[in-house]
């Protein structure tokens, strides 16, 4: 759990909506802490364009094979842009639990308050060793590691929907088409997208590749799937951004 008096100030520090943003990376990397690894539960923020809400969605559609059939927001989703959010809002739309005053006085009891709304010990299947949930191990530590910099960087921003383009922009290709040889190109949900004033990286959830850019333009790419610790990871990519985390 991130400590109660770091969260508040990541609250006192930003604009409304950037601490309601945050405040939703929170809950999420609880409940990735939780029930990813046994439940394949993962937690995606996406942007709706057309309505411009941020919104977390709660499913295993991209993280276990057999769920893929499931709707993105299969147990539910946080909302961000509410007046009291982040809010909870369940599959259907029936129970709404605003906990964006709570999380402001007690952190822990509105990430429970999140979990004891989400069922566990749901997974389906025998055979899970192609699925995400099971082959990205040092997933749950990445979004730590992230969440972390967006607490204590207000000029860092996170995503884990990421489109990679299969046409140059500005005469450049997108570094991951161009890593993958063109393989992985579209939407996807596998990456994270991190990026502060001075640099980007992209990061797959099981930690390789990583890729960042170098001072000399030209990307790098890394392997993250050995570090032990949120705190390495961090420091790992702080470099990269080459900004500060406190946390």
């Amino acid at each position: 759990m991130l400590f109660q008096k770091q969260v508040f100030r990541a609250m006192a520090s930003g604009s409304p909506q950037r601490a309601k943003y945050v405040m939703g990376w929170v809950i999420a990397n609880e409940i990735i802490g939780a029930r990813y690894r046994e439940d394949g539960i993962d937690v995606i923020p996406v942007f709706q364009t057309d309505s411009e809400r941020e919104r977390f969605l709660i499913t295993r559609r991209v993280s276990c094979r057999y769920c893929a059939h499931m709707p993105g927001n299969e147990f539910g989703y946080l909302s961000v842009n509410d007046e009291y959010g982040p809010t909870f809002i369940s599959p259907g739309n029936d129970a709404i639990l605003p906990i964006g005053t709570l999380i402001q006085m007690d952190t822990a009891s509105a990430c429970a308050a999140v979990l004891d709304r989400i069922p566990a010990g749901l997974l389906m299947g025998e055979n899970h060793d192609t699925c995400l949930h099971h082959q990205a191990k040092i997933y749950p530590s990445l979004y730590a590691a992230v969440t972390r910099l967006l607490i204590s960087s207000p000029d860092v921003v996170a995503a884990r929907e990421v489109h990679v383009g299969d046409q140059a922009q500005d005469g450049e290709f997108h570094p991951i088409f161009l890593h993958t040889a063109g393989v992985v190109q579209g939407i996807v949900y596998d990456w994270f997208a991190i990026e502060s004033l001075h640099n980007t990286a992209f990061i797959h959830i099981s930690g390789a590749p990583a890729l960042y850019r170098r001072r000399s333009g030209n990307w790098a790419a890394k392997r993250l799937q050995y570090q032990t610790s949120v705190e390495a990871i961090t420091r790992e990519i702080t470099g990269w951004l080459e900004v500060e985390a406190t946390v």
